[in-house]
């Protein structure tokens, strides 16, 4: 998995972490007009789940149902995070929250918005909320050692953590 560790941070700090090329796309998604919203309300979800189930289609991979996201939220601390540009839904993710780590288990983003930078917009926020909800880790998630979704949370300061995998015999 791939982790940020944010507590008793600031934004400048964080900020800085982030790889050169991150910092400089996410002023450009500034300068594009991109829009965070982060909160655990319907019309937020909606937005994820398009963005959620086109990307699971592009990857060739069954979308899960959008009844266990919304159940998720009735039982743990949940927010969505979606970026717009032009007011539609461009990048999204999902924070599972407990008493110390902001897990970040799905993510999802529409393609014809990459050169808008809203993936790292969200990602960003993301981060901001959870210091902001003082947590002590930012958990981006999994990623196979090495590959695309690796670079781009490694240039967003994540640094990779060992899994332990359990097999029964």
């Amino acid at each position: 998995t791939m982790r940020l560790w944010i507590k008793n941070e600031s934004r400048e700090t964080v900020f800085g972490r982030f790889h050169a090329t991150k910092r400089r796309n996410l002023r450009r998604a500034d300068e594009n007009g991109v829009i965070c919203k982060i909160g655990n309300n319907p019309a937020l979800m909606n937005d994820f789940y398009h963005l959620y189930t086109m990307t699971m289609h592009r990857l060739g991979t069954p979308p899960l149902a959008k009844k266990l996201f919304e159940t998720l939220g009735e039982y743990v601390e949940l927010e969505v995070a979606v970026a717009y540009v032009n007011q539609e839904p461009a990048a999204a993710l999902v924070v599972v929250y407990d008493d110390a780590v902001a897990w970040n288990p799905y993510a999802a983003s529409d393609r014809k918005y990459a050169e808008t930078f809203a993936n790292e917009a969200i990602y960003r926020d993301a981060i901001y909320r959870a210091m902001e909800k003082e947590k002590e880790i930012f958990d981006c998630g999994r990623s196979p050692y090495g590959g695309g979704t690796y670079q781009f949370k490694k240039k967003m300061g994540a640094q990779p953590v060992g899994l332990a995998i359990l097999r029964h015999k």
